[in-house]
């Protein structure tokens, strides 16, 4: 079995990896990224999700700096879709202008993902596609290794510090770490593109949250079982597949272009961590934070990010970043979901990988001090 040995090795190449990894190799460390697929994004890009929700708080604040606003203005850097903040980026806004349209935009994914992929690679990121995490060598609360399989070999990674961004705290899991599962399931999201007389267009349909199209014959699930999974993946093809061709059979004036390569699943998994972050905790100051973040689905609420929402209670070279970090209810799992606090977390995660020593400690006072320098609010 072929072995690779790096600094920092970080699991999952959605946007709480790319952030990760893009973090971990400004502090000169030797990083790979490990991804399922091939293309960078996951539900972003790969699940046709491009909403890049708000950096702000909905009342003119700007609360993201750093790795979360440098990958937001290069999803607008050579065009966008939608939602283009003008006020805020090409001009100073009004009050007025900056708490009716917030900082925020719908990008294109399939552009996104190769742009950020080129980012990563004049960064040094290493990035390995196509493998898939399947066991861990652990040495005590240590992880001393993991293991990934291809569709070509099996090869052991060695590193200092590890980052888990699957989404679902996959890596925890193969650690021994506790999860929770989602106590709700995932209703179905059929999101695709069409060429038409309109345009190259993105149609969602469905859910995007905790809504349903409220129909028989839908299929929705936690994310947890894969016969469950697959079958989720057969309706969502079906429906497109229905939807599509009920404004008549294909052509050059009506085309089918993008489908979604992954299943839209929000959420499934999360760690039990250190210190969860709590929904009670708007404007409330945490000693501990890496970061600020607001509330998409409405104006006003902004949260300190504990660093110990990232950190497990068992494994000490592992962080978390994403959609399984610590969260105490539904409300604040689906506001710390997005990608903007995907990318928080992620920059976070890679600063603590790099400052992991072989004992798997770390200065929290050294992560803030890194973090301010590059400029991240940390208190409200």
């Amino acid at each position: 079995m072929k072995t690779l040995e790096y600094d920092i090795a970080i699991v999952g190449g959605g946007f709480a990896g790319i952030s990760a990894a893009l973090s971990a190799a400004k502090e000169k460390k030797n990083v790979v990224l490990i991804e399922s697929l091939f293309s960078l994004g996951g539900l972003a890009t790969n699940g046709l999700i491009s909403f890049y929700l708000p950096l702000c708080d909905g009342r003119a604040r700007q609360l993201m700096y750093s790795i979360p606003y440098e990958l937001f203005l290069l999803s607008l850097s050579e065009g966008y879709e939608e939602k283009y903040p003008r006020h805020w980026l090409d001009y100073e806004g009004t009050y007025e202008e900056k708490i009716n349209a917030r900082l925020e935009c719908r990008f294109n994914p399939q552009l996104f993902s190769l742009l950020v992929e080129k980012l990563l690679i004049e960064n040094g990121v290493h990035i390995l596609y196509g493998a898939t995490l399947s066991s861990v060598s652990l040495n005590g609360d240590l992880i001393k290794s993991i293991n990934v399989t291809t569709r070509i070999e099996t090869m052991e990674i060695k590193a200092s510090a590890f980052v888990d961004c699957t989404g679902d705290a996959s890596l925890n899991n193969l650690c021994g770490v506790e999860v929770l599962d989602t106590p709700i399931t995932n209703k179905p999201a059929y999101w695709y593109y069409v060429s038409d007389k309109q345009g190259n267009r993105l149609i969602n349909k469905g859910s995007t949250d905790f809504l349903s199209l409220d129909k028989e014959e839908e299929m929705d699930t936690k994310g947890l079982d894969s016969e469950e999974v697959s079958n989720y993946m057969v309706d969502y093809h079906q429906f497109v597949l229905k939807d599509f061709l009920k404004d008549g059979k294909d052509s050059s004036l009506h085309t089918l272009t993008t489908l979604s390569n992954i299943p839209e699943l929000r959420m499934t998994r999360k760690i039990k961590s250190q210190q969860d972050v709590r929904y009670e905790d708007d404007h409330k100051y945490q000693k501990t934070s890496i970061g600020l973040f607001g509330d998409w689905t409405r104006p006003g609420p902004i949260w300190e990010l504990p660093i110990g929402a990232l950190l497990n209670q068992k494994i000490k070279n592992l962080s978390t970043a994403g959609r399984c970090i610590g969260v105490d209810n539904l409300q604040m799992w689906n506001v710390a979901r997005v990608i903007p606090v995907c990318a928080l977390s992620g920059e976070a995660c890679g600063v603590i990988a790099s400052l992991t020593d072989k004992k798997g400690n770390f200065s929290l006072e050294k992560v803030q001090d890194i973090l301010l320098t590059r400029k991240v609010p940390l208190h409200i």
